[in-house]
């Protein structure tokens, strides 16, 4: 082959590169190969020529980042000036989308809509077939926006200040990719004062991350629950009839006594269990139950009549969704008219 002029040209296997003269008599001139060398190694790692967006690109061979200009869709990358495992960064000058397919497979595989200044990273894995590496909204950031990996989101998403405003919606398309920080915003940045979390669907904040670390649910959704004052029981049986405190979720039925785990997690359910009789040595025996089965049990023989005895009695459990807590009396026996109530049953889930 004659001094090659573009690196393309060039053979990936070190002993088919033989440059000639261009008559097939060996080359005289050491100088000019050593000159197309070093040209292909600069050209390599330099800023090529401006492409404009177009549906199919075709990026110089010269070159390892370019400019893309225009507003016109990508849908494809050609590789006539490329080769596989060629990596080059695009840096986009104009609005435009990449349109995602088996030839031209954007993050998330999904396409793809870049801002004017945004850059993207991107690496022909077989000819006719590249693969979008990395992406990053480099427009913004001297504006104070955070870059974000692609957002996966249903139908729209948005991102709550810690003020509680509200900023713009993502759409389902994902053409949004940052989440912009204005000099009012709280988003853990230095000065913050909490990072908050909040459905669409609702006006309250879900969770919040404080400043200092700290994970609380503001809104009131996270279950739990306090039912106190239940009715008396003489008899085996499950305590009910309760006066509820609160019950966050409604996941506790005061007239059952039962709380329904509205989810699978980790619990902490307790109850302060009163037990009383007028006359000697009567014995009770109760327990907070997980669905008909006992997990934490109190049993005791009071000393002493006409005397009301307080025992508190809980449980960290996990528990799957559907499964119900409740407090119940298992024996009571002995004594003159014995009885029993429960001043306070709560509960909540943990995480």
């Amino acid at each position: 082959m004659g001094i090659p002029s573009t690196i393309e040209s060039l053979s990936a296997t070190i002993g088919s590169n033989d440059p000639t003269e261009g008559d097939g008599t060996p080359m005289t001139s050491v100088n000019d190969g050593l000159r197309a060398a070093y040209g292909f190694l600069r050209q390599s790692v330099s800023s090529g020529s401006d492409i404009a967006s177009a549906s199919t690109i075709t990026p110089p061979s010269n070159g390892s980042s370019f400019t893309i200009t225009g507003t016109t869709t990508i849908t494809s990358i050609s590789s006539t000036n490329s080769w596989n495992g060629r990596t080059i960064v695009f840096r986009h000058g104009g609005a435009h989308s990449f349109t995602n397919s088996a030839s031209l497979v954007c993050l998330g595989g999904a396409s793809t809509t870049f801002a004017a200044g945004d850059f993207s990273l991107w690496r022909q894995q077989s000819s006719g077939v590249w693969e979008m590496l990395a992406s990053s909204v480099a427009s913004n950031l001297s504006s104070g926006t955070i870059p974000l990996a692609r957002l996966n989101v249903g139908t729209s998403a948005q991102f709550i200040r810690a003020d509680g405003t509200v900023t713009a919606t993502v759409a389902a398309t994902l053409t949004a990719q940052n989440l912009t920080l204005t000099s009012s915003d709280s988003y853990l940045i230095p000065g913050a004062t909490a990072f908050n979390l909040r459905n669409t669907a609702s006006s309250s904040t879900n969770w919040r991350v404080t400043d200092g670390g700290i994970i609380h649910n503001p809104s009131g959704t996270q279950p739990s629950f306090a039912g106190v004052a239940s009715a008396a029981r003489t008899t085996a049986g499950t305590y009910t009839n309760y006066t509820e405190s609160f019950d966050q979720n409604s996941n506790f039925n005061p007239t059952t006594g039962v709380f329904t785990c509205p989810i699978t997690g980790l619990y902490f359910v307790s109850a302060t269990i009163e037990f009383s009789c007028s006359g000697a040595t009567p014995y009770f025996i109760a327990q907070i139950r997980q669905n008909a089965t006992g997990i934490s049990n109190i049993s005791t023989t009071l000393s002493a009549t006409s005397t009301t005895y307080s025992y508190n009695v809980n449980a960290l459990v996990r528990a799957a969704a559907t499964d119900t807590f409740s407090v119940y009396l298992d024996t009571i026996s002995g004594g003159t008219s014995p009885t029993s109530t429960v001043s306070r049953f709560n509960g909540s889930l943990l995480f």
